[in-house]
């Protein structure tokens, strides 16, 4: 019997397959679910989605909303962004949280100005040397700070 789910992963609008693929593969393995908001820039069936995902893909907790207009974001839901002041290791996670990333390319550009207003954001620390961070890499470090505080409390 699979346990209660952590956390779960949105991506809005994906644009590279491989960075899905090893994002599902991640959510498998923190106990988390993963969402597509909006048409992704492949198809869902996409070889390379499968190869990054690898055999886990048949075991991930994943959903597609076509029309992010219609998405309704869960209770506790934060926004992934680099232009956030708050910082990720200052967000007390909980169980059931949520974390919405924007395209790679554009961010949270096009995403509907209605829901992006009332999520709060957090950011990663990162030098100014770089630009951004690689989208797998932004939710995997996202995912263990998040379990991190999951199980510091229970050790409580």
């Amino acid at each position: 019997m699979m346990s209660k789910l952590r956390f779960r992963i949105y991506l809005f609008r994906p644009l590279i397959p491989q960075n899905t693929g090893n994002i599902g593969r991640l959510c498998v393995g923190f106990n988390s679910g993963l969402s597509i908001v909006g048409q992704p820039g492949f198809n869902i069936d996409d070889k390379s989605l499968r190869r990054a995902g690898l055999d886990y893909w048949p075991k991930l907790d994943f959903e597609h909303i076509p029309d992010e207009n219609v998405w309704i974001p869960p209770k506790r839901c934060f926004i992934v962004s680099k232009f956030s002041e708050k910082c990720l290791f200052n967000v007390n996670f909980q169980q059931g949280d949520s974390f919405l990333f924007g395209q790679e390319t554009k961010g949270m550009e096009f995403f509907p100005e209605k829901i992006k207003a009332k999520l709060p954001t957090f950011s990663i620390p990162m030098s100014p040397n770089i630009r951004s961070f690689n989208l797998a890499n932004t939710a995997s470090m996202v995912l263990l700070e998040a379990t991190r505080q999951l199980m510091k409390k229970s050790a409580l």
